[in-house]
């Protein structure tokens, strides 16, 4: 809601807070705009006053009005939609017809007669409000106090001497003028100016797992990539040229198929890459255990709260056989068969954040994590020491120190060249 002093725009903002009393508050911002004035900074017509709502109008039109600021009622209640108007528009509707029932109840509820709930329910047991009106002192339940209000307008809405009432209606061009007011004693205000407040906990409330991983590889490449979404170029396959398939669709797609063909669903637009890929693990000696396991579960969503930060995630396979909890991830990556192991730790805070979720689901441990490179057919084992889980924790409350810090400083290393800003927006390349 806004009080426009005579309309235009404003030049001069002010923000006013801590105030003891809504009354201080408008005669700090009436001084203010009588200083501007005063000084020739701005005209009435240059300042404009924004207030939290209509409830906080009243005190600024009154310290306007002594302090002889004129002003201009933008958004406020409109005329009719003030309370003493409606007030006065259903005694008016009361006069024309006294059978309107709706407007007699709001004159009965108004400061004009006052009357309680019960009264109006009492009355309205005899039939029309008008007819329990009218009855008003043969009612012995009625309050006393309430009988003699109702008495009191029943009177008033006949006329004097029992006659039909009337009313005078004068229009006029503009509003009549305010008698002067003297203008209320100033209370003794004291600025205080606050120092900014330091922020915390300006963190995400939750993150994705693999959002984990792509931090510790790089902090660079998930502020880029998942912080603020940068659009990725695809990157040429680090394979030799005579081991690459470019005929495929690209990686998300294909780890898509392979995903969904893994875990029994139908996919109809599978290419022959996904299902060579999905046949490889299916004929796996990893695959004959997942056949004997007693429970088995595959992309298998979870949340888990570390470190006041919920993860979420969905693990692609996990089975309980001879005696072992096994936690599998398949990764459709296509890397040189030299860095394939290597490059299947950059995933081992994903899966040691995947064990803390299954330790918490099942009450133990899992006894062993791989990550299954499928193009390579390679089984690569993670570590799940107690320690190695510790990291994982520490890795997201790294992540949201830096979410709350800004700072996402470059991690450079072998995992550049499959960075799809290592050319472009990323300074890892000028700096090689």
């Amino acid at each position: 809601m806004s009080l426009y002093p005579t309309a235009a725009t404003a030049r001069h903002l002010w923000v006013a807070l801590r105030w003891s009393s809504p009354a201080l508050e408008a005669q700090w911002v009436a001084r203010r705009i009588r200083d501007l004035v005063a000084g020739g900074a701005a005209d009435f017509s240059e300042v404009a006053v924004l207030v939290r709502n209509v409830q906080a109008l009243p005190p600024f039109e009154e310290v306007f009005h002594a302090f002889d600021v004129p002003y201009v009622l933008a958004r406020g209640k409109r005329f009719y939609e003030a309370q003493q108007i409606a007030d006065m528009t259903h005694w008016l509707r009361v006069l024309v017809n006294a059978r309107d029932e709706i407007s007699l109840a709001a004159v009965l509820r108004s400061p004009l007669a006052g009357v309680s709930d019960e009264t109006l329910v009492r009355l309205k047991q005899r039939g029309h409000l008008a007819e329990g009106l009218a009855q008003c002192e043969e009612c012995a339940e009625l309050d006393p106090g309430d009988r003699k209000r109702l008495v009191w307008l029943r009177e008033a809405l006949r006329g004097s001497g029992g006659e039909d009432a009337s009313v005078r209606i004068r229009c006029v061009r503009e509003p009549p003028e305010r008698p002067a007011r003297r203008a209320p004693a100033l209370v003794e205000e004291r600025e205080e100016r606050l120092a900014r407040p330091a922020l915390s906990g300006q963190y995400g409330s939750s993150v994705a797992v693999t959002s984990v991983a792509l931090f510790q590889e790089c902090p660079r490449q998930y502020f880029l990539a998942r912080y603020l979404g940068w659009p990725q170029a695809r990157l040429a396959p680090l394979l030799p040229e005579e081991e690459r398939d470019e005929t495929g669709p690209d990686a998300a797609e294909l780890g898509r198929q392979v995903h969904d063909l893994l875990a029994g669903l139908e996919v109809r637009d599978a290419g022959p890459v996904a299902v060579e890929l999905a046949a490889r693990f299916q004929s796996s000696d990893l695959a004959e255990r997942v056949a004997r396991a007693a429970r088995v579960e595959r992309e298998f969503d979870f949340l888990l709260e570390v470190e006041e930060v919920v993860i979420h995630g969905r693990i692609d396979l996990w089975f309980e056989e001879g005696g072992e909890l096994v936690l599998v991830d398949y990764k459709t990556d296509d890397v040189p068969a030299a860095e394939a192991a290597a490059h299947a730790q950059s995933y081992a805070p994903q899966l040691q954040l995947y064990a803390l979720a299954l330790e918490r689901l099942t009450g133990r441990q899992p006894d062993r994590a791989l990550i299954y490179l499928l193009r390579r057919d390679l089984q690569v084992p993670v570590s799940l020491r107690r320690e190695d889980l510790e990291s994982a924790r520490a890795a997201v409350r790294t992540l949201r120190r830096a979410q709350e810090e800004l700072h996402f400083p470059v991690r450079t290393g072998a995992h550049c060249t499959r960075c799809a800003y290592y050319a472009g927006l990323c300074p890892a390349r000028a700096t090689a």
